[in-house]
């Protein structure tokens, strides 16, 4: 078994397009997830919690027991949410 680990960080869109479009991203970054974790390897995911793909992300690490290690742009970073469902869902992953 592998005892390597890396780091990782992704981004994307904050429109991922239609449910099938997002479904499909969020099948590949699972996949790419658990072949990591069955060759034995310790990921950890870097995150600025954008709205979108970056939260997707987030989500599906944590799903699959992902260390998540969140990288703030900016101070104040929660206040270029434009919504308070938006804010909410960026506390709950912070």
């Amino acid at each position: 078994m592998n005892t390597s680990s890396y780091h990782i960080g992704a981004s994307g869109h904050q429109h991922l397009g239609d449910q099938a479009t997002a479904d499909f991203v969020a099948q590949q970054f699972r996949q790419f997830l658990k072949t990591s974790q069955q060759r034995g390897q310790q990921v950890v995911f870097h995150s600025a919690l954008a709205k979108g793909a970056d939260q997707l992300f987030v989500r599906i690490a944590l799903e699959e027991d992902v260390p998540v290690e969140v990288v703030l742009p900016c101070t104040e970073y929660e206040t270029i949410f434009s919504s308070d469902a938006e804010r909410d869902e960026y506390a709950r992953l912070l």
